[in-house]
């Protein structure tokens, strides 16, 4: 494996750790709006 190709394959993994960091955070923010309204009425 070329140093070219590590790279790639890095950049490739940060993405998709990225995107699913992204998709855990607006879970979370989706649980506790739901609960606020619940909560609130």
């Amino acid at each position: 494996m070329t140093r070219k190709d590590k790279l790639e394959q890095t950049k490739k993994l940060a993405d998709l750790w990225y995107q699913q960091q992204k998709n855990q955070i607006y879970i979370m923010q989706q649980k506790e709006r739901r609960e606020f309204r619940c909560l609130k009425q």
